[in-house]
């Protein structure tokens, strides 16, 4: 469910670049949390790397 509710957040490219730079900040968090769910992990991580 967590990796459906973040989706419009892995869009970075429709925001203007202080809200692209805000998301890129929380997704890096996420990405640190030991108990991330492995889809989820992989979305955020290509989301960064695009």
């Amino acid at each position: 469910m967590a990796s459906r509710l973040i989706d419009p957040l892995l869009k970075l490219k429709k925001y203007d670049s202080e809200r692209q730079a805000l998301i890129k900040l929380e997704l890096e968090k996420l990405k640190g949390l030991d108990n991330l769910a492995k889809d989820l992990f992989e979305k955020v991580t290509k989301a960064l790397e695009s």
